[in-house]
């Protein structure tokens, strides 16, 4: 199977793995569900960190109580599509992908 990516207006993208969604793209930013991750709270909002750096948000509520994440990136949607493949294919290399299926809200 390859990672598809469907454009549902607006600057909204999906990513679909098979017939699984497992992320989106929406302006600058690149989401994937299914991954557990680390976050640092920021008042109401849960900061993923990268060392003392913040690099995007952590959603609750993904599939089996896990959270989807979003990573900041600069603007350019195609830069931003190519790096949501790129992204992928490597947590998949590495194993620690978890396919999974379903909308994730932002808080």
């Amino acid at each position: 199977m390859s990672l598809s990516i469907f454009d549902r207006g607006e600057g909204r993208f999906d990513l679909v793995y098979g017939d699984t969604e497992i992320g989106w793209v929406s302006d600058r930013a690149i989401g994937f569900n299914g991954y557990a991750l680390r976050a640092q709270r920021d008042g109401a909002v849960d900061r993923l960190m990268v060392g003392e750096v913040s690099v995007g948000r952590l959603f609750s509520g993904g599939i089996d109580d896990g959270y989807a994440f979003e990573l900041d990136l600069p603007p350019r949607l195609g830069a931003t599509l190519s790096a949501a493949q790129v992204m992928y294919y490597a947590l998949e290399r590495s194993g620690a992908t978890r396919p999974v299926g379903g909308p994730i809200e932002a808080a």
